[in-house]
C-alpha cells in the first residue's frame, strides 16, 4: 500500500512503522529499519517522535480512534434499522474489515499489541484498549437492551450476551487467517445463524 498523495512526514512514518510493527512485533522493528522504509535518516524520525515507544503508543492511539470513528459511523449509518439488522451489520463490518487490504494492518496491529505487548507497555495499551471498549460497550448494550424490552431477545444478561459478541469477533478474526474468502463469507453466514438463534426471544 503506497502512501497517499500529501501525506506528512509523520503520517509517513506512522504509516511504515504500522507495517513492520504488525511483521515484527515491537522488538522486531528497529528505527532503523523504519527509516529505510521511508527513505529518509534515522536522524529525521527523532524530529517527529521522541522515541520508538512513542511512536508505538501513537500509532496504537490513531489505530483505536480509527476503529472507534469507523463503528460510530456505522451506528449513525444503521439508526433505523430493527435490532436484527444493526446487531448482523456490526458483526458484518468486523468481518469486512478483517479481509479489507485497505483497514486490517490497524486491526491486526491492535490485536497483536494487546495479545504479545511488550512488557513494558502493557499496562498502557490496556488503559488505552479500556477506555474506547467501554465506549463501545455501551453502544453495543443499548441495542441489546432495547431488544429485550421489544421482547425481540431473550432475557440472558445484557454483559453476556456482550462476552458472546466478543467470542464470536476474536474467532472471527482467527479465521480470516485460515480461509479464502469464500469459506469465510460461508463461515459468516453460519456463525450469525447461530448466534441470532442463541440470543432472540
Amino acid at each position: 500500500m503506497q502512501s497517499a498523495p500529501g501525506m506528512s512526514s509523520s503520517d509517513r512514518i506512522r504509516e511504515e512503522a504500522l507495517k513492520l510493527f504488525v511483521q515484527n512485533g515491537y522488538e522486531g522493528a528497529s528505527i532503523e529499519d523504519i527509516a529505510r522504509q521511508v527513505g529518509i535518516r534515522k536522524a529525521s524520525i527523532y524530529s517527529h517522535f521522541k522515541n520508538k515507544e512513542d511512536l508505538y503508543i501513537q500509532i496504537f492511539e490513531n489505530a483505536v480512534k480509527w476503529d472507534k470513528e469507523y463503528f460510530e459511523s456505522l451506528t449513525q449509518s444503521f439508526e433505523k434499522e430493527d435490532t436484527k439488522q444493526k446487531l448482523k451489520t456490526i458483526l458484518q463490518q468486523y468481518c469486512h474489515i478483517y479481509t479489507d487490504e485497505a483497514s486490517v494492518d490497524r486491526i491486526r496491529f491492535v490485536n497483536r499489541a494487546m495479545i504479545y505487548p511488550p512488557d513494558f507497555l502493557r499496562d498502557k495499551l490496556q488503559s488505552i484498549f479500556a477506555s474506547y471498549e467501554t465506549q463501545f460497550n455501551q453502544f453495543f448494550l443499548l441495542i441489546i437492551e432495547e431488544g429485550q424490552k421489544k421482547k425481540i431477545l431473550c432475557s440472558t444478561p445484557s454483559q453476556d450476551i456482550l462476552s458472546f459478541f466478543y467470542c464470536i469477533v476474536d474467532g472471527l478474526f482467527v479465521e480470516s487467517f485460515y480461509y479464502p474468502s469464500d469459506i469465510y463469507e460461508k463461515r459468516f453466514d453460519a456463525i450469525w445463524s447461530c448466534f441470532w438463534r442463541a440470543i432472540q426471544k
